[in-house]
């Protein structure tokens, strides 16, 4: 009677070899879809960012447009801006230029014209809150429009959001920034 040589079925250190392998394969694989769903969220509140800061471009847009832009026809100046109180007394807002504001829609503040609910807010808490609720799933830090360069036929301002990229440590910090010129 003659014996098979070979025996039936897998060794031991075959399988554990086997099962090295795959673990392996399974270990990159989950890696790799990890870093790719981070990098998608990273992206997914950058592109809430930059809405954010073409939102606030906007805004300035159309708040210039609703106003004089030097009171050449005795209405609310745009490079004055206005008091965001019921009467009409104009204060210098770009003056000095270093100011911070955004611009918010705000139905409880009447405006000129058919633009009733834009008004400028240099409170900057309450601009990074208007933010948060126009981009709920950023963690905003700071949103912010800077005039750099104003004279009597241009103007241009720093639109600044910075932001929590990631789900990581708090302190990590982004920032989109859309400069905006306007002229008369």
């Amino acid at each position: 009677m003659r014996h098979n040589s070979k025996p039936k079925g897998d060794t031991l250190i075959e399988v554990l070899f086997a099962f090295a392998i795959l673990s392996s394969v399974m270990a990159i694989a989950f890696n790799a879809s990890i870093a790719s769903f981070k990098s998608a969220q990273s992206a997914s509140r950058r592109s809430q960012a930059t809405f954010l800061a073409q939102y606030q471009a906007d805004a300035l847009k159309t708040y210039r447009d609703s106003l004089d832009w030097n009171n050449e026809l005795g209405n609310d100046s745009f490079l004055d801006g206005i008091n965001n109180t019921n009467d009409t007394k104009v204060r210098s807002f770009f003056n000095p230029p270093e100011k911070e504001f955004c611009i918010i829609k705000d139905p409880a503040i009447p405006g000129p014209g058919n633009f009733a609910y834009w008004k400028i807010q240099t409170d900057l808490n309450d601009c990074k809150t208007k933010g948060s609720a126009l981009a709920p799933k950023l963690a905003i830090n700071s949103m912010k429009i800077t005039p750099k360069d104003l004279d009597e036929k241009i103007a241009s301002f720093e639109v600044k959001i910075e932001y929590n990229p990631g789900s990581g440590a708090s302190d990590l910090t982004d920032t989109v920034t859309n400069t905006v010129v306007l002229t008369k």
